[in-house]
């Protein structure tokens, strides 16, 4: 990134943006994408780099001042509330999180709660729209429950050349 900056035939520096992606499958699950632009030569460039959890891309803030709020070199919890534990970007972090914050009338205080999700993953057993059934009785009740009936357009039904249409 220093050569990119300071090197006479590049001049990239503007630092436009950092972004990051996890990708949990991959061995350097953490993809990092930094966006420069050289005024001097009207050039961008987009420098890609990977990293795991156990060894962590250097920082870039000493070379580029405006990456202070997207590349922290302290890793401080800014945004997320105290005693907060877990990673919220990564894909692997449920997207309900792990406790539940409210606030408790009687107590007249915020008050933290392990989340309890019963039904947490459900088995859907329906009929996709997008998929011929053979069945015509699947078919009546896919009609009656999405409001189609038979006609020239829309998604296939049983019998060949004739389509399902919404109903007028």
């Amino acid at each position: 990134m220093q050569f990119l900056r300071d090197h006479a035939q590049c001049q990239f520096k503007s630092l436009v943006d950092i972004s990051g992606a996890d990708y949990p499958t991959r061995d350097k699950r953490f993809e990092i994408v930094y966006h420069l632009v050289s005024i001097r030569y009207a050039t961008r460039i987009r420098v890609k780099t990977y990293a795991d959890e156990v060894d962590p891309v250097p920082t870039i803030v000493p070379l580029f001042n405006g990456a202070n709020w997207s590349d922290i070199p302290i890793c401080a919890r800014i945004l997320t509330d105290y005693g907060f534990d877990g990673h919220p970007l990564r894909k692997d972090f449920p997207l309900t999180g792990y406790t539940e914050v409210r606030y408790d009338e009687e107590k007249k205080r915020v008050v933290y709660e392990p989340l309890q999700l019963t039904q947490a993953f459900r088995n859907f057993d329906a009929a996709s729209p997008w998929e011929v059934c053979h069945n015509s009785d699947r078919v009546a009740q896919f009609c009656l429950l999405t409001g189609l009936t038979g006609g020239r357009r829309g998604c296939p039904s049983t019998k060949a050349g004739t389509f399902l249409e919404p109903k007028p």
